[in-house]
C-alpha cells in the first residue's frame, strides 16, 4: 500500500501542476488547452521525484505497448505454477488477451524480492485524460486497466499491484455550494461508470475527486482608469482518480 499512495499522491499533484502550466499557453487556468500529453509527462515527472539516481526505486515508461505490458504483468517463470523449488518448470508462452490495443500514457515498473519476476516488475498502469472526457473514452481506459488486473497465463496471475485512471472536469459556476453539490455528482458519475464495467469479481475500486482549482471572484487586472475585476476568469477545476486493484493485494499489502 505505500508505493500506491505515494503514486496516488503523485497524480494529485501532476493534476495541480499541470492546470498551472496551461496558463503558459493561454493566460487563463479557466481556459485549459485540451493537451492530454502535458498531464502525462507531468505525471511521469512528480512520480520521478520519488526515486534516487538510477531509476530508484521506480523506473518509469511513458507510452507503453498495451500488448508488452500485459505481457510484463506474468511471471517469466513459475514451478508448478506454485513457485516451488525442484518442481517442474513453466515457462509463460501465451500473450494475455487486451481490450483495446496502443499506447498506456504512464506504467511503473519496481523490484520486488521473491517476487518470481526477473528485475523490475510491474507495479501499475496510469492512464490519463484532458477536460471533460466522453464516457465511452472513459470506459474504455477502465476496461483496459481491467484487463491488466485480470491478466493469467502459464505462469499464474498478474503480478501488477494497481491500475489508476485520472481527468478533469471545469466548471464555470463557483458558488461553494455548487462547487460541493459538482464534486459530489463527479464522484458518483465515476462509480456508475464502474458499474458497467464487467469482470470486477475480485477487484476493488475506488473513486476520488480532487480540488485542483477553484477560482470564485475573478481576478483583478489593471484598466485604464481604475482596476476591474475579469469575471471570465472564475472558474472550478475538480479532477477525477478511479483506482482498481486485485482484492487479495490490497489485502496482502
Amino acid at each position: 500500500m505505500e508505493h500506491r499512495t505515494r503514486i496516488l499522491n503523485k497524480i494529485e499533484q501532476a493534476m495541480k501542476s499541470a492546470c498551472r502550466q496551461t496558463e503558459l499557453f493561454t493566460d487563463a487556468i479557466s481556459e485549459p488547452i485540451a493537451a492530454e500529453y502535458l498531464f502525462t509527462v507531468e505525471v511521469a515527472k512528480a512520480i520521478a521525484e520519488l526515486n534516487a539516481p538510477a531509476a530508484d526505486p521506480y523506473v518509469i515508461r511513458v507510452e507503453r505497448d498495451a500488448e508488452t505490458f500485459a505481457k510484463d504483468c506474468l511471471k517469466p517463470i513459475a514451478r508448478n505454477g506454485q513457485g516451488r523449488f525442484g518442481g517442474k518448470m513453466i515457462l509463460r508462452r501465451s500473450q494475455p488477451n487486451v481490450d483495446r490495443k496502443g499506447r498506456i500514457d504512464v506504467t511503473v515498473y519496481t523490484e520486488k524480492i521473491n517476487s518470481g519476476c526477473w528485475g523490475h516488475q510491474p507495479l501499475c498502469a496510469i492512464e490519463v485524460k484532458g477536460f471533460n472526457p466522453a464516457k465511452e473514452l472513459v470506459l474504455e481506459d477502465l476496461r483496459r486497466n481491467l484487463c491488466f488486473l485480470n491478466a493469467t497465463g502459464e505462469t499464474g496471475a498478474s503480478v501488477l499491484e494497481f491500475t489508476a485512471f485520472a481527468a478533469f472536469h471545469l466548471y464555470k459556476r463557483t458558488n461553494l455550494t455548487q462547487v460541493q453539490n459538482r464534486e459530489t455528482a463527479l464522484k458518483r458519475k465515476y462509480e456508475s461508470f464502474l458499474e458497467e464495467v464487467t469482470g470486477m469479481t475480485g477487484i476493488s475500486s475506488d473513486v476520488s475527486v480532487v480540488r485542483v482549482s477553484l477560482e470564485q471572484y475573478g481576478e483583478v487586472v489593471p484598466g485604464i482608469d481604475y482596476d476591474e475585476i475579469d469575471l471570465s476568469k472564475r472558474h472550478h477545476i475538480a479532477g477525477v482518480i478511479v483506482v482498481m486493484s486485485r482484492t487479495q493485494v490490497m489485502q496482502g499489502n
